[in-house]
């Protein structure tokens, strides 16, 4: 088998959706407090990116239930997401930092 360096771009009218991995587990919620279980259930259970008309917006999807117990997802269609990477971006660390970048504290202190 083999791998292709090339980069994965998505085509356009088309998405995909990958399991939040940062979402806590029904067992692991019992231990957060009333706040933390609040954040934890407005995140997404999915997330990832939805291509239209050449711009990609984030996508995310959460999983509930019908009454009659059919799952079902409810999915929002956010903000395009930004074709070079922002300060803000590359601040939080949410993989557009570019691999040489050097933390500030790295810089020669004088002393």
């Amino acid at each position: 088998m083999t791998f292709s360096n090339t980069k994965y771009e998505l085509q356009n009218d088309r998405g995909n959706l990958f399991k939040n991995k940062k979402k806590k587990n029904p067992e692991e919620i019992i231990t957060l407090s009333p706040v933390e279980k609040d954040k934890n259930e407005k995140k997404p259970d999915w997330s990832g990116k939805l291509k239209m008309n050449e711009q990609e917006f984030w996508l995310s999807a959460w999983e509930k239930r019908t009454k009659n117990g059919e799952l079902f997802f409810s999915v929002s269609l956010g903000g395009m997401v930004p074709a070079e990477p922002t300060q803000h971006s590359i601040d939080k660390g949410n993989g557009y930092a570019p691999s040489d970048r050097k933390d500030s504290m790295d810089d020669d202190i004088p002393f």
